[in-house]
């Protein structure tokens, strides 16, 4: 993940990712909201959608229900396995939700990111999370849109998430948010 350009960077992730629990939870540079207090999809949760999204375009499987939750909150704060950063090309940034992962983490995430040199569209990169109750940030670089949403950013759009989906898979970390 990290080069060794760079061994303290790897030697502080490391550490945090050995640590316990409460041991890890000293280190957060926030406030946390546990995967536990963050509710599953249910019938109800369906519901509430508006109608243009009711639509079902798959059968409904009641196992994935108790695995996926449509929840609105800070994702700085989620204490789970990942979050994925909608970034932009350098991986730096002081706006948006980019911004306040960033902020949260603290610089190691900034040196990190620099150390990545950027990142290109639909690619996806891993790195530590430092400061946040999640253990990493998956960053990925959706298209740029101009105007109206063609079949080639849909498509790429989808890759982008693929390429999250694929990084979380090869890490082997069950508990994914995209922010």
């Amino acid at each position: 993940m990290l080069s060794t350009l760079c061994p303290f960077l790897s030697s502080s992730s490391d550490a945090l990712l050995r640590m316990s629990q409460e041991e890890r939870r000293k280190h957060y540079r926030t406030t946390y909201l546990s995967l536990d207090e963050v509710p599953v999809w249910t019938a109800k949760s369906a519901s509430m959608l508006s109608d243009s999204v009711k639509r079902p375009h798959f059968k409904r499987n009641q196992a994935l229900d108790k695995k996926i939750s449509l929840f609105s909150c800070d994702i700085t704060k989620l204490e789970i396995n990942q979050i994925v950063n909608a970034a932009n090309k350098t991986l730096v940034s002081v706006g948006g939700v980019e911004g306040a992962i960033h902020r949260t983490a603290g610089p190691l995430l900034r040196t990190e990111c620099a150390e990545l040199r950027g990142c290109e569209t639909v690619e996806a990169k891993i790195t530590g999370s430092y400061g946040l109750p999640a253990k990493y940030v998956i960053h990925t670089v959706g298209p740029l849109v101009m105007g109206e949403v063609g079949e080639e950013e849909r498509s790429r759009l989808r890759d982008c998430y693929h390429h999250s989906l694929e990084k979380a898979t090869d890490t082997k970390l069950r508990t994914v948010v995209k922010g």
